[in-house]
């Protein structure tokens, strides 16, 4: 099976669900990704197999499904997300607190000045699956979702361990793995604006949720 389906195969433009991913001929295409999806999750340890406590709170996931095209519209890769649903999640019990780090635009304004005054080089950085490399500090379980295969002698749900997307805490826990990250390497925070670090006097670090800007 080749990665991308025949050109005369139309791919949706928008995002579709595991019922509609399993007709058609883009079925195989699909379930590719879908898999792909699934052993980059084991591989980062997003979730082990376990048997649920007692009374335990657990919500639901999904996968959705979409192409990711260039700028000229070209499919360049089938992709399959695996979500949770994080509206069953309940405060206090599987979250505490939950943001996702915006700068503000009068700091991205300022780079950017800085950047063209000193002739600085700009580089945008897109982290593959950022959220998936931030740890969980609370226990949250989620059912099987459709699509993936388990060893039901282990269990019958999934303990996260990642933040994973669609978590209400996911942004939040990323930030703080990557300001982590960031000063261990001696970037310095901007403490009236944590979005922003600083290495000396010409390097800057730019952090927009999950994407980085580097000066």
């Amino acid at each position: 099976l080749d990665d991308l389906p025949p050109e005369d195969i139309i791919v949706p433009r928008g995002q579709i669900g595991f019922g509609l991913s399993n007709k058609g001929p883009l079925k195989p295409y699909w379930e590719a990704a879908r898999q792909d999806e699934i052993n980059k999750q084991i591989r980062l340890g997003v979730f082990e197999v376990c048997k649920p406590p007692e009374g335990a709170n657990i919500i639901r996931g999904h996968f959705i499904h979409s192409g990711k095209f260039d700028s000229l519209g070209k499919l360049k890769k089938m992709k399959a997300r695996l979500v949770a649903d994080g509206c069953g999640q309940l405060h206090g019990v599987d979250y505490e607190y939950t943001y996702a780090p915006t700068p503000s635009p009068e700091i991205m304004r300022m780079l950017f000045t800085i950047a063209a005054n000193r002739d600085f080089e700009v580089h945008q950085v897109d982290v593959d699956s950022a959220y998936l490399h931030a740890p969980l500090d609370t226990d949250v379980y989620m059912y099987v979702p459709k699509g993936v295969q388990i060893d039901h002698d282990r269990g019958d749900v999934l303990h996260l361990k990642r933040a994973l997307y669609g978590l209400k805490q996911a942004g939040r826990q990323w930030s703080l793995n990557l300001n982590e990250k960031l000063k261990a390497h001696k970037w310095e925070q901007n403490p009236h604006e944590p979005c922003l670090f600083k290495r000396g006097l010409n390097s800057f670090i730019l952090i927009y949720v999950d994407d980085i800007l580097i000066v």
